[in-house]
């Protein structure tokens, strides 16, 4: 295959020639790229030639930080609620979804947003669903997926038994499940095999409509890493993976890919081991990420620890001394300070030369904190999004955290220019590198806000040096897979626009994987 592609705004993210006229693919990857005299000179009679438009052109989008399988479980067998304005909204979307949804009986939604909501914000509670389903097994995860809302049938089908997060009233479970509990919800409505590769087909789909050409598949479910890899590994082998996947395991596998001799890395271009994703807290929607001072709307809570420091400490080093990444999830202070510790221990002690780690979010780092994350090297892989969802004036983060701390949450332009190393994801809140890309950009704070091309940067470049790939990733490069995006109009131009734009064509290794006009 040879093809000779001009007519954009190309975009390379190579700081050494950041806008090129055209690109020429040979045999899934990046030949050249320059003038278009430059790469016609040196093509076959045999190219082929695409004339674009004038759309821009770009490196496709790596989003370093997304549950991806379950994404696509999540809209082929849970109601999406997310667009419920209130409580009681909430309730007829789930009596007029109920028809439609269920698996074994069960009545699935996810998205929720009570912070978005105009009536009572409260968590809804087992008492509440049971009115509206007495018989029915009702689970609901809040949009962050740290809580989930159970009525009584629910309840006797999970295992609580020495859980943490089930939050009780007068002896008796709530219904509100959070972290450890809300784990176990999942574990509840469990998938067989046929379904898991339904969900991911549809994920794969949902990539190419977003311009998403890798992905670092986040585990969160303890017990399910095991079917989740047979399951990528069944689409790869039927050449379905249309994504460049890069899969993280839970603390319980760790065991398991030490004995094996697996490191970070292992695998082939389109299914790779990232390694340990770890939890240190909570989220701040939940009111469990862990915090220094206490929230505001709530000042006897300051979140939950998930791992004691020793616990973390261990967990961390095993997987370095085994050449594992270890992306820790960390979005408080309080959490991002016991990590950081732990990082810088493990420094201390000898570390691993050949592995890099992550912090996951870093929503609230301060100024010393990063500075400490840029002296370990670690990267932050950081979720813009979540300022257009909840860090705007007025927004859920004043209201748990109050203003005076608001401008100092997810400062992306600060992280950058401190010299850290920063990748996007979205968390799939919502799955889509252009909403985030546009609230990088659009940030209400200066802290935060970032240039058009920085902010794709990080969720290209960026995103590809998160899991040591940018020898084959992240940049239109000679040498690297032609895996990019054409959009229909320039982010750098029209920077107030962002998350408005289209994704007109995705292409992964010379191939279109999918095409707006099918003609691209």
């Amino acid at each position: 295959m040879e093809k000779i592609i001009h007519g954009a705004k190309i975009y390379t993210m190579d700081p050494a020639t950041p806008r090129v006229e055209a690109v020429r693919i040979v045999n899934r990857r990046v030949e050249s790229a320059g003038t278009l005299e430059e790469v016609t000179g040196t093509a076959s009679e045999k190219a082929e030639i695409v004339e674009l438009d004038g759309e821009s052109l770009l490196p496709g989008f790596v989003d370093a930080h997304v549950h991806f399988l379950d994404l696509g479980l999540d809209d082929l067998y849970w109601l999406d609620l997310s667009a419920a304005a209130s409580k009681e909204e909430l309730f007829q979307r789930l009596e007029e979804g109920a028809k439609r949804t269920g698996r074994e009986g069960w009545v699935l939604g996810t998205g929720w947003d009570e912070s978005k909501w105009e009536d009572d914000g409260s968590f809804p509670d087992r008492y509440e669903l049971d009115r509206v389903f007495p018989d029915r097994p009702v689970a609901l995860g809040r949009v962050d997926m740290h809580t989930f809302s159970v009525n009584s049938p629910a309840l006797e089908l999970i295992d609580l038994k020495g859980v943490r997060g089930a939050k009780k009233r007068g002896g008796a479970y709530t219904g509100v499940l959070t972290e450890d509990a809300s784990l176990e919800v999942r574990k509840a409505v469990n998938y067989g095999r046929d379904e898991l590769k339904r969900g991911l087909r549809r994920a794969v789909e949902a990539a190419g409509e977003k311009g998403v050409t890798s992905i670092h598949q986040m585990a969160v479910q303890p017990g399910r890493f095991e079917g989740y890899l047979r399951t990528y590994q069944a689409l790869l082998r039927n050449e379905e993976l249309r994504v460049r996947s890069c899969l993280y395991f839970t603390e319980d596998y760790l065991d398991s890919a030490i004995h094996l001799g697996l490191e970070s890395g292992f695998g082939g271009d389109r299914l790779t081991l990232g390694g340990l994703k770890l939890f240190s807290d909570g989220s701040i929607g939940s009111r469990s990420a862990l915090l220094k001072e206490p929230y505001a709307d709530c000042e006897d809570e300051y979140g939950m620890q998930i791992h004691p420091h020793g616990e973390l400490l261990d967990l961390i080093k095993r997987a370095d001394e085994n050449g594992l990444q270890v992306a820790v999830h960390a979005i408080g202070d309080g959490a991002i300070e016991e990590v950081v510790s732990c990082f810088e221990e493990l420094e201390a002690a000898g570390r691993n030369p050949r592995v890099s780690h992550r912090i996951e979010h870093a929503v609230m780092a301060t100024d010393e904190q990063a500075r400490r994350m840029g002296d370990l090297g670690l990267v932050i892989s950081a979720q813009p999004n979540f300022t257009g969802n909840w860090g705007l004036p007025g927004d859920m983060y004043e209201e748990r955290l109050g203003s005076d701390r608001l401008p100092t949450l997810n400062r992306f332009e600060f992280f950058r220019r401190s010299g850290l190393k920063l990748a996007f994801g979205s968390d799939g809140m919502p799955f889509g590198p252009l909403y985030g890309v546009h609230w990088a950009v659009n940030a209400p704070f200066e802290s935060a806000r970032m240039e058009p091309y920085e902010a794709v940067k990080a969720y290209t470049l960026g995103g590809a040096k998160a899991a040591g790939t940018e020898d084959e990733v992240g940049s239109i490069e000679p040498g690297k897979y032609a895996d990019f995006v054409l959009l229909d109009r320039d982010p750098m131009e029209e920077p107030e626009k962002i998350k408005d734009m289209d994704v007109k064509a995705t292409v992964l290794g010379g191939e279109t994987v999918y095409s707006q006009d099918k003609k691209s």
